[in-house]
């Protein structure tokens, strides 16, 4: 049985945050922060964990940080593309895209 947690974060929509953003903009396009620290209200963390069966788990981590309500940086050197599983004459198919470089 496969298993996803978290936040799955598309290419595309990472593509839309960037440096200077509010956070009222950034959660209608990423969601809502899978951890956000009550003690570091100026970080917030997008996690998504995707476990195919018995297979190694992909995990795939991106973090913005703020200074008050703005975005000052994006972290996203442990992002990985979505994991897209395809049933191929009954044999699951993984493609993991490499990370790109950092925003």
């Amino acid at each position: 049985m496969d298993v996803t947690q978290g936040n799955e974060i598309k290419r595309e929509a990472l593509n839309k945050i960037h440096v200077g953003m509010r956070k009222s903009e950034i959660t209608p396009i990423l969601g809502n922060p899978t951890l956000k620290d009550p003690f570091h209200s100026g970080r917030w963390d997008y996690i998504y964990r995707y476990v195919p069966g018995r297979e190694q788990a992909i995990q795939s981590r991106v973090t913005l940080f703020f200074d008050g309500d703005t975005l000052i940086r994006i972290d996203d050197s442990d992002y990985r593309e979505s994991v897209e599983v395809k049933q191929e004459s009954g044999d699951a198919e993984q493609k993991e895209q490499a990370p790109e470089g950092s925003i």
